[in-house]
């Protein structure tokens, strides 16, 4: 629950507060919204299958944002636009992930009005 009122602060002081990001640094910030999208849809995700693990969360999202992080800084150095591969990467991963927060809702509604959904 405290996460919850955190992220709905986050998400109104993210809109009152005018914050401009250069754009030298767009393509990090970038990856850090798309790993932060996927970490919090993964761990919802976990909530619901009842296997989440704080710790395990956090330790993943931070490893996640250090290998987005380093692949930007290396397509840099290297010249080569391998950042909207991990766009496609990341979106992917959240949309997979969104699918099965939606699979997992609809099969927990039907096992309480007592249906038995097997293709699910």
């Amino acid at each position: 629950m405290i996460a919850f009122f955190g992220l709905i602060l986050g998400i109104i002081l993210g809109i009152v507060i005018n914050v401009s990001i250069p754009s030298e640094y767009s393509m990090y910030f970038t990856i850090v919204m798309l790993v932060s999208l996927d970490s919090v849809f993964a761990s919802i995700k976990l909530i619901l299958k009842n296997n989440f693990d704080g710790f395990l969360s956090l330790i993943l999202f931070l490893g996640n944002v250090f290998i987005g992080i380093i692949f930007i800084i290396l397509s840099r150095k290297l010249g080569i636009d391998i950042q909207f591969a991990l766009y496609f990467v990341f979106a992917s991963r959240i949309i997979v992930n969104f699918s099965q927060i939606i699979n997992l809702l609809y099969n927990k509604v039907l096992n309480k009005r007592g249906v038995k959904n097997e293709k699910c």
